[in-house]
């Protein structure tokens, strides 16, 4: 009796460990990790590593394709709008735009000078340039003072004869860089003569007599 409890209670062990092995590997085989079966056939690099999870580096991804795609589409309808007309196709004359943009620059240039030129008048090349300074010694009991009242300055004060050039013209002289303004007169200041105030007597002195000297006036 006891031999035969024996026996029946390991049979039962054994069909509870058969049972429970079986669900094991049904579980496994659902779950999708069954071990023996990704070692049996895993695919293999030629290094001998398992390749499972790696990507298909050979593959062509499809946003590439897409752009390439889009690219000739592109291409197709912009020769299609040339072919009819509606887009001029650019000229690959580079030599003859850079001849048109050298002539319109010049004639720019050309037209700004006549414009300078133009607002000046020549009043001859005959005139006599003397120089006096501000102090008593060239401007008598009015030194420091203009004729017009205006305060005297350096290279912009010139002494004029009113009936030839009139007060407040602008003056420009050959041979010198500034643009006077007829602001004073002088006893010895008649006809084609102007005089250019400098700083004092010495350098009056120094510059002396300019003849033949033309003169311009702004209009």
């Amino acid at each position: 009796m006891r031999k035969r409890f024996v026996i029946s209670f390991g049979m039962i062990l054994l069909t509870l460990a058969a049972g429970i092995q079986a669900q094991a590997q049904a579980g496994s085989h659902i779950a999708g990790f069954d071990i023996r079966w990704i070692r049996d056939h895993e695919p293999l690099g030629e290094d001998g590593v398992s390749t499972v999870g790696e990507p298909d580096w050979d593959a062509e991804p499809e946003a590439v394709g897409s752009a390439a795609a889009a690219g000739e589409l592109a291409a197709g309808v912009g020769q299609a709008l040339v072919a009819s007309g509606n887009v001029p196709e650019p000229s690959t004359d580079a030599g003859a735009a850079g001849e048109d943009l050298a002539e319109t620059a010049g004639e720019a240039e050309d037209s700004s000078q006549e414009a300078v030129a133009d607002d000046w008048v020549s009043l001859g090349d005959d005139w006599v340039i003397t120089y006096y300074c501000p102090l008593s010694c060239c401007n008598d009991q009015w030194a420091w003072q203009t004729s017009t009242q205006e305060p005297m300055q350096l290279h912009h004060t010139i002494a004029v004869d009113p009936s030839v050039i009139p007060y407040y013209t602008h003056v420009r002289i050959g041979g010198l860089d500034y643009e006077y303004v007829a602001e004073d007169c002088g006893g010895g200041i008649k006809g084609k003569r102007i005089d250019v105030l400098v700083d004092n007597c010495s350098v009056a002195n120094r510059m002396g007599v300019d003849r033949n000297v033309e003169v311009w006036v702004r209009k």
